[in-house]
């Protein structure tokens, strides 16, 4: 009798084992399908505060601008600080630029901030991320950047011609800063 008994109970205890390993492979999979959850709810609150970020990168046309995460807002007051940003590169209709855009962006802005003609600064135009065009129109002055490459550099030589050339209204060029020149406006 002894030995039927033994018999059910090393039948028993594998059956035992192997529903305890079910019931842990429950729990974990629920804990992973928790996480993701939390995941994405973490993803989407993130998303939801940048895109309603009122922090303004660059103004645009028809009271619009674009916020530090790259979205496009409208309002009816943008700060005075930030210079008009337009071209082709950039569609209104849009809800968020790409990233690539902003990137530039980004360091355009952080770029020209610390220079001393930026609150002088009246549009930026951007065609492609390789022709950068901005306009200084109290001084008369069109400056082709380029791209981004080399922005510190750039920056100094356009402050010092803005320096030297000052009352004078021309284009400077400083596309390719071995060939940094300042053209006069014939009027």
């Amino acid at each position: 009798m002894l030995k039927k008994e033994n018999g059910a109970i090393f039948i028993l205890i594998p059956m035992i084992l192997v529903l305890i390993g079910a019931g842990i492979s429950i729990i974990q999979s629920n804990k992973s399908v928790l996480n993701k959850a939390k995941e994405l709810e973490y993803v989407t609150e993130k998303t939801e505060n940048e895109q309603y970020n009122t922090e303004v990168l660059f103004a645009l046309k028809n009271n619009k601008y674009i916020n530090k995460y790259g979205y496009i807002k409208e309002s009816y007051e943008i700060e005075n600080e930030s210079c008009l940003v337009d071209g082709e590169i950039i569609n209104l209709n849009d809800k968020k630029i790409n990233d690539d855009i902003l990137n530039v962006l980004t360091k355009l802005k952080e770029g020209l901030e610390i220079s001393n003609f930026y609150n002088k600064i009246t549009k930026i135009k951007i065609d492609n991320v390789k022709k950068i065009d901005i306009y200084i129109d109290s001084e008369g002055k069109v400056i082709h950047l380029g791209d981004t490459d080399n922005l510190n550099n750039k920056i100094v030589y356009i402050q010092e011609i803005l320096n030297k050339e000052n009352g004078i209204s021309g284009e400077i060029y400083v596309e390719d800063i071995t060939k940094v020149n300042f053209k006069e406006k014939k009027e």
